[in-house]
């Protein structure tokens, strides 16, 4: 799997910078002082505005100076702990962790099965909603008259009156 995942990091770095997903908890990390949560995802490249002029690619791992909130800090990632790379247009991404994978894909359907979850008690409300705003009479216009000014009004001038359309009855 490491010869695949530093295959991988190397071909996607000569196209370009290559984000790479570290798992920063995992043994053999070593990064700055300030990078303290438990997922990183780091920027690699040859000509990114800060360069990155050790940046070696090997068996083990990804070594490199990065910079950490100003202070450029020596680190290195083992192939053990890079669960995910992909290129910086986001047009290719492997990931290499299938339980990071599945969370992701759990949480997705757990929001989408919270956004169209309609109880039969809101089937209802919105249905009593709907039939009390159908029983109510609506305003529809004003007809007749002319107003100043107003090419939509009728030309004829006749008394104005109101249009009410009536609800449905039960």
């Amino acid at each position: 799997m490491d010869a695949l995942k530093r295959s991988t990091f190397d071909e996607f770095l000569s196209e370009g910078w290559v984000f790479v997903h570290v798992q920063s908890d995992a043994p053999g990390v070593k990064l700055g002082p300030s990078a303290k949560v438990p997922v990183l995802i780091l920027l690699y490249g040859n000509d990114l505005p800060l360069p990155i002029p050790d940046l070696k690619s090997t068996e083990e791992g990804i070594a490199a100076t990065l910079s950490f909130k100003g202070v450029d800090c020596k680190t290195f990632v083992p192939w053990s702990a890079v669960t995910v790379i992909g290129k910086h247009d986001r047009s290719a991404m492997l990931s290499f962790n299938a339980d990071a994978v599945a969370a992701v894909r759990e949480k997705r359907w757990e929001r989408l099965k919270e956004a169209v979850a309609i109880t039969p008690e809101r089937i209802r409300e919105l249905r009593l909603a709907a039939e009390a705003e159908a029983t109510k009479p609506k305003l529809v216009g004003l007809e007749g008259g002319r107003k100043k000014g107003c090419p939509m009004t009728p030309r004829k001038r006749t008394k104005p009156f109101l249009l009410i359309q009536g609800g449905r009855s039960k």
